[in-house]
């Protein structure tokens, strides 16, 4: 039997592990309840499946440690493998350590390997030594990245260390896509009367880490080359505004303001009619949802200030499926969008490579083989547990 323990299961996570019960059928997903005020919740769980649902106790109120009755589970149930949170706020995965050796269970930890924002630095800093001891301690660690796995191979036994790069369900997006495609871009655009030749497109939450600011300042620069576009923004949150009071003081056109959108097709057909998704801050699995529908994706280069992109960030290769343009230079982020936007054979060429990736890299199946080789990499070491 294997336990697998998250915090929360939001939404996007609850098809990986329908997925991974068909790989093992004895699989047992526990989860709780979110923290007070959190914008991400549980998503809808399918009854008879596989999933309890366990309380969490949070200490000291939210984003602070939190403990749930696992352990307890887990001497009931006595799976061969436990796979848990791998941060150290995660007051189960201590006691697990601590239990595993007498209970006879692996322990397989799953997440970052350390905080993005502040980078990972053990010799300095006594959260990250704490975050190598408790890899160490587990059996096998599975990572969202391939440059965590690169950070840690030199001082972690490489073996153990295993890659489920994050991704989302696209069995509905492809499906839409290939739709879209039988009917034509330009028959979409028409359709949702997007009478523009070409348009940019932000989708997220409108939030200071995704710097929407700059989003208005690039879209300035792009105008002046290029008259015949639009930026369409599709989200909603505290910058909203914000952004509307500089749309409307400094008197910028072709900007249309969508706010929130939930329907999956009215999402897709913006999505497939864009020309490219630009969001100049953080980006995350919003990286996968425009790669579904054949769209390259710009924002900024994180790698030299501290880190602010999720790992998904991986998924855009400069130049291949997406830009990644110096922190800060609005120009050089107009110039790249100037340039895609007048080379056809660049946009098509960009387009294969985002599919292909959505296709061999940012799948279901590439995720739960990371997994898998985790969960059978466990099973068949003897030197550990």
């Amino acid at each position: 039997m294997i336990i697998v323990h998250q915090r929360i299961i939001p939404h996007y996570r609850v098809p990986v592990f329908q997925e991974l019960k068909l790989r093992f059928p004895d699989a047992m997903f526990v989860y709780g309840q979110p923290y007070k005020g959190e914008d991400i919740q549980n998503g809808i769980i399918p009854d008879g499946a596989g999933f309890e649902k366990i309380r969490n106790v949070y200490l000291g109120g939210n984003h602070k440690p939190y403990i749930s009755r696992l352990l307890l589970l887990v001497f009931r149930k006595r799976p061969e493998i436990v796979i848990t949170s791998m941060e150290i706020r995660n007051l189960d995965l201590y006691l697990l350590l601590f239990a595993k050796s007498f209970l006879r269970f692996k322990l397989i930890g799953w997440g970052h390997g350390w905080n993005r924002m502040k980078g990972f630095y053990p010799s300095k800093r006594f959260s990250d030594r704490l975050r190598l001891a408790l890899m160490r301690g587990v059996d096998g660690v599975v990572l969202y990245s391939l440059q965590a796995r690169e950070t840690l191979s030199p001082i972690l036994q490489k073996e153990k260390l295993f890659v489920a790069q994050n991704t989302l369900d696209g069995t509905t997006w492809s499906a839409l896509f290939q739709e879209f495609s039988r009917e034509g871009r330009d028959s979409v655009k028409k359709r949702i009367s997007w009478k523009c030749r070409f348009n940019l497109t932000f989708v997220g939450r409108l939030r200071e880490e995704k710097e929407p600011g700059k989003l208005l300042d690039v879209f300035r620069l792009v105008r002046e080359e290029v008259q015949d576009v639009e930026l369409h923004i599709i989200g909603q949150g505290e910058c909203l505004p914000g952004l509307k009071d500089r749309i409307d003081k400094e008197g910028i056109q072709g900007i249309h303001i969508h706010g929130p959108m939930f329907e999956e097709r009215s999402v897709g057909e913006m999505l497939f009619a864009s020309d490219l998704i630009v969001i100049p801050g953080y980006v995350g699995l919003a990286v996968v949802h425009a790669f579904s529908f054949g769209v390259p994706v710009v924002t900024q280069d994180d790698s030299i200030v501290s880190p602010f992109h999720s790992p998904e960030v991986e998924y855009i290769i400069n130049g291949r499926t997406g830009y990644l343009t110096p922190y800060g230079n609005i120009a050089a982020m107009a110039q790249v969008i100037v340039a895609h936007l007048r080379n056809p054979e660049l946009q098509a060429s960009m387009k294969e490579n985002v599919l292909e990736t959505v296709r061999t890299k940012a799948s279901i199946e590439k995720m739960l083989q990371g997994l898998s080789d985790a969960i059978d990499f466990v099973m068949h070491d003897q030197g550990n547990g």
